[in-house]
């Protein structure tokens, strides 16, 4: 089980400590379902995993950019879930590239 801590600066540039809890890495995919096709999972899927995650986990990190981030928060925000999202850029290597 992973623990994050965030931080940020304070005004003397000193790190202060925000908050820590357990973090996840999360993906909603289902099988058939995938960035590249352009299937994403519903809201409804997405929300039933956020109801379950919400239960033990803090933090949630995507790699994803996709339409599926975006339902994600607007999942969070509309169920009022105590989730805090890192989002990352997940790049797929160009074909024949080596």
């Amino acid at each position: 089980m992973a623990q994050l801590i965030m931080h940020k600066a304070d005004a003397s540039n000193r790190r202060v400590r925000i908050e820590m809890g357990n973090a996840i890495c999360y993906s909603g995919y289902r099988h058939g379902q995938s960035p590249v096709s352009g299937i994403f999972p519903s809201t409804a899927q997405i929300a039933e995993d956020l109801e379950l995650l919400d239960q033990n986990w803090k933090f949630l990190r995507l790699y994803d950019s996709s339409q599926h981030a975006e339902t994600v928060l607007e999942v969070i925000s509309s169920k009022k879930l105590d989730l805090r999202v890192m989002r990352c850029q997940y790049s797929h290597p160009k074909q024949g590239r080596k």
